[in-house]
């Protein structure tokens, strides 16, 4: 099996994973196709030909230049209807403010499925960010369920991310930042450590350490979005700041007050010490 037949079948096997096509034979029918001629493409009897090249790249945007270079994306996304309609951030002239596609917590289950239906993201409600710096960035704003980032993310928060195309994860993705990652396990904000090059993965922890770190493989990732701003409804009042800054400054006394012996008796220790003269 040459090199361009391969890069042909990790394309398709990423529609496979995206549920864009079903199976070989749905897929080999769309590109008019017999599904056993592909068939033996897939068990390496067969090698792609040049046509079938030619009609996968217009109908499903397979890359050209990674089909016969490896260079990345493996799609041309940016020419993909279905995929431009659902990332891009619509501007209103009038109000120079993008509309920001907002998934509440009860649309998450289906985001991770329908996230490429036209349809279900118009029926998606929206906010609107003035204009300011983030308003060149592909912007997504999602709900925070759970505790798995207290303190620094509490559920009911909202967050607001920038997409992250597939073609940069490995590259870009900076170990510790925070990111909304769509997979088959949900909706997920937790803090990324990359992993992509050495593992083909990457990890999540969570900011609450009663939580253990997971792995989540490169083929189940979706989208990953990097998380620009949170908004909370959670006002903390000052009576419970003081009452915190209290408790540290009384942990801090109490070490002192732990360490003040051992100190002093070092203090001793080094005055009996013989000196030279």
């Amino acid at each position: 099996m040459n090199i361009v037949t391969k890069r042909f079948l990790t394309c398709y096997e990423h529609l496979k994973n995206d549920n864009r096509v079903r199976s070989g034979r749905q897929f080999a029918l769309s590109l008019d196709y017999l599904p056993q001629s592909f068939s033996e493409i897939v068990n390496g009897r067969r090698e792609v030909t040049v046509d079938l090249l030619c009609k996968a790249i217009e109908k499903y945007k397979f890359n050209p230049h990674y089909l016969f270079s490896g260079e990345n994306p493996m799609f041309l996304y940016e020419q993909a209807p279905h995929m431009v309609r659902t990332l891009t951030v619509v501007v209103e002239p009038s109000s120079k403010s993008a509309v920001i596609p907002h998934v509440p917590l009860h649309a998450q289950q289906d985001y991770i499925s329908k996230a490429g239906d036209p349809a279900f993201m118009q029926s998606l409600p929206v906010i609107s960010l003035p204009d300011t710096h983030l308003r060149h960035l592909i912007l997504r704003s999602f709900d925070v369920y759970g505790d798995n980032m207290e303190p620094t993310i509490l559920e009911g928060d909202k967050v607001l991310a920038s997409f992250v195309h597939p073609a940069e994860w490995e590259s870009s993705l900076t170990d510790n930042s925070v990111c909304v990652v769509v997979a088959p396990a949900g909706v997920l904000v937790r803090r990324v450590v990359n992993k992509l090059r050495e593992k083909k993965c990457i990890e999540l922890w969570s900011d609450n350490h009663i939580y253990d770190p997971f792995f989540v493989p490169v083929q189940e990732l979706r989208e990953i979005w990097k998380v620009q701003q949170r908004t909370s409804s959670f006002m903390p009042h000052p009576i419970h700041r003081r009452a915190s800054l209290s408790e540290d400054i009384l942990n801090i006394k109490h070490s002192i007050q732990q360490w003040t012996p051992i100190m002093e008796q070092l203090a001793e220790k080094l005055a009996s010490l013989p000196r030279n003269p």
